[in-house]
């Protein structure tokens, strides 16, 4: 087979994966349309587009150009952002709590006070955590992003947050707003000098990170609650 070939098999199986073509195009951070293309051949498949490919979905390097005869089921996509779309869940790596917005502000500062007992109750996080990490349930739409984004938080999202990530600007993070236990999801970012939680709803105001206000953890993993 050619190497396009290779690659188009490949892209197929990963897509057949995931439960719409739209989900997969957003996790590849692209469109539908251009998935379409690549799997039918009528545009380039070149190595850039392949290593892209690797990079988001977590693959091995030069998955995309080597035949794979096993199921996807065996695969281990392991992705950050891949809320669930696979047929065959990841495997847990620890049970974490989910607890309230207002237990997340009031534990913001003091995440060794947590009592296991105040969880509304505990689910698996696929992917590897610290100890601290909690989960919530996402309120509002200021994290729902334009039509076509690669990724966006509904309300009722299930969001896992590490508070021993280290911040980076890029990061999703829960943050504690400043004189008040209420805590923000929102997309942290350096810019000029200052720090900025930033929406994804383009119908919302940025906020700007001053003195007073407390980065809590960072989003590690998002999926649905079932």
């Amino acid at each position: 087979m050619k190497m396009k070939e290779i690659r188009q098999n490949n892209l197929k199986m990963l897509a057949d994966g995931f439960k719409n073509q739209r989900a997969f195009a957003d996790a590849i951070e692209s469109t539908p349309g251009y998935v379409s293309q690549l799997i039918i051949g009528t545009c380039s498949f070149g190595e850039k587009v392949a290593r892209k490919i690797e990079k988001l979905l977590n693959l091995p390097d030069n998955y995309m150009d080597v035949i794979h005869d096993q199921k996807l089921e065996d695969l281990k996509l392991n992705k950050i952002f891949f809320d669930n779309n696979l047929t065959v869940g990841p495997d847990n790596k620890g049970d974490v709590p989910v607890i309230s917005w207002v237990q997340a502000g009031a534990w913001c500062e003091a995440v060794d006070n947590f009592n296991v007992g105040d969880a509304e109750r505990w689910i698996p996080c696929p992917v590897a955590h610290s100890k601290h990490t909690y989960a919530l349930k996402v309120r509002g739409d200021s994290m729902v992003a334009p039509y076509g984004s690669s990724i966006s938080f509904p309300e009722g999202t299930l969001i896992y947050v590490d508070p021993e990530v280290p911040l980076v600007s890029g990061k999703k993070v829960i943050a504690k707003l400043l004189d008040s236990n209420e805590v923000t999801f929102k997309v942290y970012r350096e810019e000029s000098g200052k720090k900025w939680l930033v929406p994804l709803n383009p119908q919302y105001d940025k906020i700007e990170l001053v003195e007073g206000m407390h980065v809590c953890g960072v989003v590690i993993f998002m999926g649905s609650d079932v």
